[in-house]
């Protein structure tokens, strides 16, 4: 309510000015302005990517079972989606990695936190994939939808040391503004360029670069719907505990 008094006419009637968003994202992760690129949620951030520099017949990777664009996308541009897949315990084995990598992929895509297991991969590992990156010569993407809900940190720092490093974002789930379809791309700023080529001139709407503005300056509404939504697992998990229910920890 407070946020609808913000919007103005000029809202509705000019097109999208991203700039105010895009200098919000700078100071609030700390990284350059030309580091950062806005998109309609980071499922678009995805297709841009594989728009910008994945070719047919090209090798991609990912972790699996994971987030089902990544291999939608993957099938759309054809290329050939190779799998490293979690145990029962949704571990991951490095020797598979380390296997896929070697087949001369083009991108390896890592949901950390991945969905739908709630799992992240441990630091230690990301680092010897981003180091396997550099040397080998592929991209990667790590995607931090659901990184709000972790007890790891964001990797947006690592886009200053490794230069085939994206990082894609969301505003769609801690902050609860899935409707509004606003994300964003964080890479060096070469990569910025290269990505901007493909992108729709206005692919986010004015209302919706207001409001994650917004957010960004009233960071307690992130922080009050993690309570809410960590409060609402509690009580599916203890309704399927009560009920013999199997169910996953996430």
């Amino acid at each position: 309510n407070n946020f609808k008094k913000t919007i103005l006419s000029e809202d509705i009637v000019n097109y999208p000015q991203e700039h105010s968003l895009i200098k919000a994202l700078s100071n609030f992760f700390n990284v350059k302005e030309t580091n950062v690129l806005i998109t309609p949620g980071s499922d678009a951030g995805l297709k841009y990517i594989f728009e910008t520099f994945v070719q047919k017949k090209n090798k991609v990777a990912s972790l699996t079972p994971s987030y089902a664009m990544f291999e939608f996308y993957a099938d759309l541009f054809k290329s050939k989606l190779l799998k490293v897949y979690y145990d029962e315990n949704f571990n991951v084995d490095e020797k598979d990695i380390k296997k896929v990598i070697n087949k001369k992929i083009k991108i390896f895509y890592i949901a950390n936190p991945n969905q739908p297991s709630g799992t992240s991969l441990e630091d230690k590992k990301v680092k010897k994939i981003l180091d396997l990156s550099s040397k080998k010569n592929f991209l990667v993407i790590i995607d931090e939808a659901y990184v709000d809900f972790s007890s790891h940190s964001s990797k947006i720092n690592l886009i200053k040391k490794y230069k085939n490093l994206f990082i894609i974002r969301t505003f769609s789930k801690g902050y609860g503004s899935a409707g509004l379809r606003v994300g964003c791309i964080f890479s060096n700023e070469k990569n910025i360029e290269e990505v901007n080529k493909v992108r729709p001139l206005h692919n986010v709407n004015s209302i919706g670069l207001k409001f994650a503005s917004y957010l960004l300056k009233n960071n307690q509404i992130l922080k009050k719907n993690i309570k809410n939504i960590n409060q609402s697992k509690s009580m599916v998990y203890n309704f399927c505990k009560k009920n013999n229910l199997n169910f996953l920890n996430s």
